[in-house]
């Protein structure tokens, strides 16, 4: 339509065999439609009908010849789409919490296609518990990507314990630095006891001391009662030392 040469729309739209109905796009695609057709001579509607869509009142009424619209409302399709999905994953926690986890994988085919974040931390959750840890891995890598804060944590823990094959305590600090810094304070007890044991690397001993005890304040913020307790615990000890 906004080609300087109007030319092919036009000779198209006199090929078709009349009387026929157009559904066009949108509202807007409708009105070139028409203003074309009319243009060259044909009659709305008796010789070309034209349908748009979204219902755009203002371009529908004040059209040449008023258009007849599809109210297709995408805020509602949204909002159906969204409760949709969030009826899968609930589903699929339902389903993984019970240790279903074929189940629970089924109802997440479909979050994780539109990559939603905490169906693909889901998906880790059920690779970690079925022993498939650098499955876990990936999963949790693409929800930290998509900005999930507890699979930054997950990520740490998996890289901070070494029986489960991958440990790596530059990566166990990068994760857990980065749940922290989006106020995960179960990771700032994880920060607090990687500095405890001296696995942060290019830190000396007066530094370890004085980041493990800022890290497990800040850990007394977690609303885990444990972690709580263990991290008083921790900072008690390296106070009297």
């Amino acid at each position: 339509y906004h080609a300087p040469d109007r030319t092919p729309l036009r000779k198209w739209l006199k090929s078709l065999q009349k009387p026929i109905a157009i559904c066009c796009s949108n509202d807007n695609r409708a009105y070139q439609v028409m203003d074309i057709a009319l243009k060259a001579g044909m009659a709305i509607p008796n010789d070309v009908a034209i349908l748009g869509c979204d219902n755009d009142s203002m371009l529908c009424t004040f059209a040449p010849v008023p258009i007849s619209s599809i109210d297709s409302d995408p805020f509602k399709l949204g909002y159906s789409a969204a409760r949709i999905l969030d009826a899968l994953i609930r589903l699929s926690f339902i389903y993984s919490n019970k240790g279903e986890f074929a189940l629970a994988k089924k109802y997440l085919k479909e979050p994780v296609e539109k990559n939603i974040p905490v169906a693909l931390y889901k998906m880790g959750y059920i690779a970690f518990e079925e022993g498939a840890i650098e499955n876990a891995i990936n999963w949790y890598g693409r929800a930290a990507k998509n900005g999930f804060v507890p699979a930054y944590h997950q990520l740490g823990l998996i890289y901070e314990t070494k029986e489960w094959g991958f440990q790596n305590d530059e990566k166990a600090f990068e994760f857990h630095k980065k749940a922290f810094e989006a106020n995960d304070w179960d990771s700032a007890f994880r920060l607090g006891i990687l500095y405890v044991s001296g696995r942060v690397p290019k830190c000396d001993q007066e530094q370890q001391k004085k980041m493990a005890m800022y890290y497990l304040q800040k850990a007394l913020k977690s609303e885990e009662e444990d972690t709580r307790k263990k991290a008083k615990k921790l900072l008690d000890m390296l106070k009297q030392e």
